[in-house]
């Protein structure tokens, strides 16, 4: 495909767009015919990265937003929740106007891409509802170093409420998460949300490096570390917590419906046991913690991190973290499960007598009882040779009365019983029975006075 070449005018406004003193919303259109496909490409990519901004709000779960969710569905939400008066109407409207695009990642995080730096600065920090919720605009792209973070963009990374974990120590579960292939844990702390915003404070905040949850922890809400459960409460994507009884995130215990027969093998989906070293932690004496100066201080926190790691110098900052541990099912633990056992075919003939009584296998809870089911089977209809009998008498004597089909007598009343048994009257009916009473409840014939001499 032949290229036609640039004028000196598109050529000083390509060169102003790539310096981006020149603001606009897409690459411009004369570059369709005068770059190849793949420089177009380039180009593309350049204005995502370097001239759209993005401006993120964390969302909560009772927010309920769906990834699937497109651009205008997210855009219908916002209105219906601040076009209540004229000032919302007009923000709206002109927000519709500078946001690029909206998208939501599907677990808390919600991205308004604009097209300049200049538009985005606009709205850092506006307040927004959305389905009962209130949210703000916050430029996590802006840090100011390497390896620093801010408020807003902690916010986007990956957390999970630790609840249980005073027994354990957070050292020592800290230490344990940083042996595991994939988890790296850049924060952790006590809940710091105001006095009217608590429910249930007694959990520890772990953030991660990344925005997803580490493929490890995906799912698991119960993890047992040298026989202490840790409770792990996602809540950045479930509100509540999860279930005590059967360890699924989706409900709490008030509304667990788990078969009691599965509940075993339901916690062992959501459960993981740690399998490596830990470090055993003590808090020194507080007059171990009081120096004078820097030096001092520094060596005395050396010291104690290089205990805790178990190596003869202190682990730099920057160094890759001893992979030396792993997370395995609750059942691979437990080891494996007994054989259930089988009904043979003598057992099923045997219970399928009436009233047999099925007695299924026996087993010893922790406490030593020993729990026997039975279950007690109705007796069958099928199996029963009883002859049915009525008020009218057994079906054989019923059956000789009849008369046989065509209009033909039955042998009985031809005389031709075929046997010495002698013949034997229709039971009455009740059509008969009702018909004779009725003539006796009638009284005399009266004849006509004109008839009495006939």
């Amino acid at each position: 495909m032949m290229h036609c070449a640039r004028t000196k005018q598109e050529t000083l406004a390509l060169l102003q767009y790539l310096n981006r003193t020149l603001e606009l919303p897409h690459p411009p259109n004369f570059l369709k015919a005068t770059l190849p496909l793949l420089q177009r490409a380039m180009v593309e990519q350049f204005h995502e990265t370097h001239c759209e901004v993005t401006l993120t709000a964390d969302i909560l779960p009772r927010a309920k937003l769906r990834r699937s969710m497109t651009h205008n569905t997210l855009f219908a939400q916002l209105h219906a929740a601040n076009s209540d008066s004229a000032a919302g109407k007009c923000m709206i409207s002109r927000l519709l106007e500078d946001v690029k695009r909206l998208q939501f990642d599907g677990l808390h995080t919600l991205k308004f891409v604009f097209n300049s730096a200049r538009v985005a600065r606009l709205y850092t920090g506006l307040a927004l509802r959305l389905n009962g919720t209130c949210i703000e605009l916050e430029d996590t792209q802006d840090d100011a170093t390497t390896g620093t973070y801010r408020l807003a963009r902690l916010r986007r990374n990956y957390a999970v409420r630790a609840y249980g974990v005073d027994a354990l120590g957070l050292v020592a579960l800290l230490a344990a998460l940083g042996r595991l292939d994939g988890v790296v844990v850049i924060d952790a702390e006590r809940s710091r949300v105001e006095s009217a915003e608590i429910v249930d404070n007694n959990y520890v905040l772990l953030r991660f490096t990344a925005e997803q949850c580490p493929d490890l922890l995906r799912g698991v809400t119960k993890l047992s570390v040298l026989g202490h459960v840790v409770t792990l409460h996602h809540h950045v994507i479930y509100q509540r917590m999860p279930c005590a009884r059967c360890y699924t995130p989706y409900h709490t215990a008030g509304f667990c419906k788990a078969n009691p027969a599965q509940l075993l093998r339901t916690q062992e989906k959501f459960q993981r046991t740690y399998k490596g070293p830990v470090p055993d932690y003590k808090v020194r004496t507080a007059t171990r913690y009081l120096h004078t100066d820097e030096d001092s201080l520094t060596t005395f926190l050396a010291t104690l991190h290089s205990e805790l790691a178990g190596i003869a110098e202190t682990q730099q900052d920057d160094a890759e973290p001893t992979t030396a541990a792993n997370l395995v099912r609750a059942e691979a633990a437990a080891g494996p499960r007994p054989a259930q056992q089988r009904t043979t075919a003598t057992e099923a003939m045997e219970v399928s007598q009436p009233g047999a009584t099925k007695t299924l296998p026996t087993g010893t809870t922790d406490d030593g009882f020993t729990v026997v089911n039975r279950r007690q089977e109705r007796p069958s209809k099928r199996n029963s040779t009883e002859t049915p009998t009525t008020d009218a008498g057994p079906a054989e004597t019923r059956q000789t009365g009849r008369k046989a089909p065509g209009g033909q007598a039955s042998d009985v009343a031809n005389g031709n019983s075929g046997g010495a048994q002698p013949p034997t009257a229709a039971a009455p009916t009740k059509t008969s029975a009702a018909v004779s009473n009725k003539k006796k409840t009638r009284g005399p014939a009266v004849t006509p006075k004109g008839n009495e001499n006939s």
